[in-house]
């Protein structure tokens, strides 16, 4: 397998996992924390999936 397909096998095995997580991670941290906190940590910790945080 050619090292770009690796790459992007890579980056689509993590955007996956990503998607299926920040949902579960947003209503951990929603029980702790408020709204603007969880925001906030999930924009820091998931740039790349900005859009998804809110």
């Amino acid at each position: 397998m050619p090292p770009l397909k690796k790459i992007v096998l890579r980056l689509f095995v993590g955007a996956m996992v990503a998607t299926v997580t920040t949902p579960a991670l947003a209503l951990v941290c929603l029980e702790d924390h408020s709204a603007k906190e969880c925001a906030i940590s999930c924009a820091e910790a998931m740039w790349f999936m900005f859009p998804i945080c809110f």
